[in-house]
Order: structure tokens, then sequence, then C-alpha cells
């Protein structure tokens, strides 16, 4: 029997982290509500973990095998907008909002937790069921810094979700990613009287991305950097501006090959600081490792998703969902089913189904024929210590893209109810088919072995690198 107050109180739980969105490491509210939602449910937990304030661990149940699932809960900056609204509509224009659905990620995964506990409990099962709270994805991509300090090696197998706009068991999407600052320090001086005695940096940061731009001819076929001007000195056109900062990240199939791009641009801007006569102070921000992809896990997942069925929609989803396409382009309604065309096997066939459709109602097939690798997640780290594996469901309109004010504004509707439902369900479900077969636990991990026999575990993180970002202790 469905206990429906649960899956209330699980909604309300989303819909409260909506209204009040915490960008990372300022989660202070959200990581208290998860937290005491779960301990309420007979977890025990341990708040403040491996550095974090915000990040805490919830387990209940003895023995063996370990499940985990791990959740979000960090917004977005300046990405505000009005709750089911088809307008743009900011409710404070320079506030933040839930545009990656972490509101949703998070709380599907504690309905998944605290359903599986309640089985466990019914059926008098041995194993433990662990929730993660994991902070500040989004621009610290803190499970990368939890990996270096322990976190996650107490699970025999990790199981998450990502909010979106189709049905799937997510194949091996996330690319691996380093992020660095550049920093130019010159000789500030009057730039018509006395122009000779500066030093720009500005100049630097300009011959640096000159330099990188150049760079984009070699770059191996897999590795992709983008960058952004931080600080470009101030506003004072007749100064020689002593300072100037940029930000460069990278990407590619692996960290090995994230690297060397990374090497390369750094002898770019050592370069354009001897030739500015500039200093150059490069500091790490973070560094994310590529998904390591179990195949074993992935169809145990299909499965049950299979079997289960997607979430329903009804016309009120599809009524709304149809003014938030009327604000998409051509292209970006495309994009999902050339996605869907190119990475799956018999996509083609689907996309024809499905390519007028205003929300996604159909699983995605399960075969891969290429890997589409367009993003980084810090759950690439967690990937490459302990099998894990993503599902997502449909909770937006077709063409919804992540980072975006219509996402945010369809994250308290009916459908984003619904989708913590059905992922709550899919992954409580193949939790306890986990805990109940121990053999397939061994399949699962015995692959993730020969994986990690192939290619050695190179940490993003560098061993000797320090977290940079300063943190709130008193929570």
């Amino acid at each position: 029997m469905i206990d429906n107050t649960l899956y209330e109180k699980v909604f309300e739980l989303s819909d409260r982290l909506w209204d009040n969105p915490e960008i990372h490491l300022q989660e202070k509210l959200a990581s208290k509500l998860l937290s005491d939602f779960l301990e309420e449910e007979g977890f025990r937990i341990e708040r403040g973990i491996y550095g974090f304030p915000t990040a805490f661990r919830a387990e209940y149940g003895v023995g063996e095998p370990t499940i985990g699932y791990l959740g979000e809960f960090d917004a977005l900056p300046r990405l505000s907008q009005e709750s089911k609204c088809s307008i743009k509509k900011p409710i404070n224009n320079e506030g933040p909002g839930h545009g990656c659905g972490h509101n949703l990620l998070g709380t599907a995964c504690i309905l998944a937790a605290i359903l599986s506990k309640r089985k466990l409990e019914k059926e008098n099962l041995k194993g433990k069921i662990v929730f993660y709270g994991c902070p500040a994805e989004e621009g610290i991509s803190a499970k990368a810094w939890m990996v270096k300090a322990g976190a996650f090696r107490d699970l025999d197998i990790a199981l998450t979700w990502h909010p979106g706009n189709a049905n799937m068991v997510m194949p091996c999407w996330a690319l691996a990613s380093v992020q660095k600052q550049y920093i130019f320090t010159g000789k500030s001086s009057h730039a018509a009287q006395a122009p000779g005695d500066g030093r720009n940096a500005l100049n630097a940061v300009e011959l640096m991305n000159i330099g990188t731009q150049f760079y984009r001819e070699e770059l191996p076929k897999n590795a992709m950097f983008h960058y952004a001007v931080t600080d470009g000195g101030g506003e004072a056109v007749n100064v020689v501006q002593d300072h100037a900062e940029c930000v460069y990240q990278v990407r590619g199939d692996t960290i090995q090959d994230v690297n060397l791009v990374v090497d390369r641009i750094d002898k770019i801007a050592k370069a354009a600081a001897v030739m500015t006569e500039t200093e150059c102070e490069i500091r790490f921000i973070k560094g994310c490792s590529n998904l390591l992809e179990n195949s074993r896990l992935n169809e145990l997942l299909y499965d049950v998703y299979s079997k289960l069925g997607v979430l329903e929609v009804d016309d009120e989803d599809i009524s709304f969902a149809k003014e938030i396409r009327q604000t998409f382009t051509d292209h970006e309604k495309k994009m999902d089913m050339l996605y869907l065309q190119e990475c799956f096997t018999g996509g083609k066939e689907l996309s024809e189904k499905l390519r007028d459709s205003t929300i996604i109602d159909s699983l995605y097939p399960r075969k891969i024929k290429k890997h589409g690798k367009t993003a980084s997640s810090d759950t690439g780290d967690v990937s490459q210590i302990v099998p894990l594996a993503h599902i997502q469901a449909a909770c937006f309109a077709q063409g919804t893209k992540l980072h975006s004010w219509q996402l945010v504004a369809q994250g308290k509707c009916n459908l984003a109810h619904k989708a913590i439902a059905k992922v709550g369900e899919v992954l409580s479900v193949a939790g306890l088919e986990l805990i109940k077969s121990p053999l397939i636990v061994q399949e699962i991990k015995n692959e993730f072995n020969q994986r990690r026999e192939e290619s050695e575990y190179l940490a993003s993180i560098p061993e000797d690198e320090e977290f940079p970002y300063s943190v709130d202790k008193n929570i």
C-alpha cells in the first residue's frame, strides 16, 4: 500500500527547497531540512562531514550490502523565476533559482532511501541504506573533494538520478573536467603620461586568450575548453591595469586527456606573463573525473524502470508544457530528438514517434550506439571508486535546457512531483533487488574491478591540492 502522506511530505519538502534556493556552500536550510526529515524517519545522521558543513550522511540497517543514494540540493545564482509562469519573470533579479532541478534530485533520492528502509523493516532484511547529502555540485564539484577526503568508500553500489526531459537509464555521458583561475599582476601607471612605466595585466589576459585560440587547431579531438574574463582590471581607461583575471575549463574523455590540455594552457599563460613582464598565479578551482559506466548495474535499473513504467502525463501537465515550449526556438526543440537518434539503437524510430510530443512519455532504449558526452558531473569521481548508475525522468517540457529560467518555472509543477514519486520508486525497488541478490551485486563489482584494471583511476584533484574555498563552520 502506498503511503500518500509520505509522498506529500516529500513534495512539500521539495517545494520548500525551491522556495528557498541556496547556492553552493550556503545550503544551510536545505541541509537541515533534509537531514532532519531522515532523522525523523529513523536514520542515523552524521552532519558536517568531509570538510563540508552542509554535507551529511544518513544510515539505516545492519550487515551487507550497503546501497547508497546520492542527493544534491544546491541552486544556481541569478536564476530567480516565478513558478508556473511561461514568461521570464524573476522573483528577484539578483537571486538564485533551482535551474538544475536539485530540489527534486535530493528529495527523490530521500524518498528512495525511506521506501527502501521501510521495506528492510517489513521483511527483516540484512543490509544498509545510506543517503549522502551532497552540497555544492554547481561551481565546486564537491563530491570530488569528498572522494579525496574518503567519502563514499563505505558503499557497495551508488544510485542517483538527474531531472531532465527524457526517461532513461543514462549512458556514460559525463566528461572529465578541470577548471583553473589565471591571475595576472602587473604595475599601474598613467596611460598617457608614463605608459612605459606600467605593466599591463589585461594585456597578459588578452595575449593568453589569443594564444589559446591558436591552440584550438591542435586540440585533441576528444577535448574542448571554455573561458571567461572574470576581472578586466577596472573601468578607468587612462590607467594601465595592474591586475586582471580569467578562468578556463577544460573537458575531455578522461582526466589524463584533460591534464594534457591544461598543461598546455598553463604554458600559454606563463608565456603571456613573460611577454608582458607581469606575474601569473595559477589556482586550481575544481575537477571532475569521467563517469565510469557499469553495464550490469544499468541493465538492472533498466529492467526495473521498464516494469514500473514511466510517469503518467495528464492534460494539466501538457497544457503548461505547451506554453513553455512556445518560448523555445525550433533548434532547441530538435536537439533532444537528435540526441536520441545519434546515441540510442532504435532511437530514430522512437524520435519519429516523439518528435512532436510536448512531454516525453516513453522510456528511451537500453542499447547505446554512441555515447553522447556533453557535460561533466562530480558523480564521475564517485563512479571511479564504487559502481554507480543514474536514471532520468521527464519532469519538464521537451526541449527544456538545464540552467534556464524555463526549468526553474517548472520545478514546483505536478509533473515535477510525479517525477519525484516515480524516481523514488524505481531507485528503491532497484536498491532492494540488490540487497536481496548477492550474485547480482558480485557481477556488478566484477565488472567494476575489470574496468578499473583496464583504466587506473587518476583523481581529478591533485593529491597536494588543498580545498581553496571558505566555508562557514557555524551552522
